[in-house]
């Protein structure tokens, strides 16, 4: 619960959401704003889409890492392996690579372009800036 918490004051402080007395239906339009945090995908054979150039890899072993399969659309599919799946992770999708979210982003970062990973304990969520909208995957640990 902690993860996805700091994930929703991430999102809303990339949005510079601003509540006021003036914006109709107060406090319910930030609600849809961030309905994504609550919106469940499933995945298929353990992987989740998030479009047709970035996919979550969900189905991982207990001491698996975080992974992301990225087939852009000048290259061949690559297999982006991140921190272990226990400690948490945010990443962005950017210009068809990952920018750790720590690191640098590259001259001319527009973020309304860019699309926000974050791995949690028990699932991953996504934030496609450019389409508004976004989901969370369960994970699916095995032995």
């Amino acid at each position: 619960m902690k993860g996805y918490g700091s994930f929703l004051l991430l999102i809303s402080s990339l949005f510079q959401i601003q509540l006021s007395p003036q914006t109709a239906g107060g406090a319910k339009s930030v609600e849809e704003k961030v309905t994504f945090a609550t919106n469940r995908a499933f995945s298929k054979g353990g992987i989740g889409i998030v479009n047709t150039h970035l996919y979550i890899v969900v189905k991982t072993e207990r001491k698996g890492r975080n992974e992301l399969v990225v087939r852009p659309t000048n290259g061949k599919e690559a297999t982006w392996r991140g921190k272990a799946i226990t400690d948490p992770e945010t990443v962005f999708f950017y210009d068809g690579k990952l920018w750790p979210f720590m690191q640098a982003l590259p001259d001319g970062f527009d973020l309304s372009q860019a699309i926000l990973i974050s791995f949690e304990k028990d699932e991953v969520r996504f934030f496609d800036f450019g389409s508004e909208s976004g989901a969370y995957y369960s994970r699916i640990l095995t032995d």
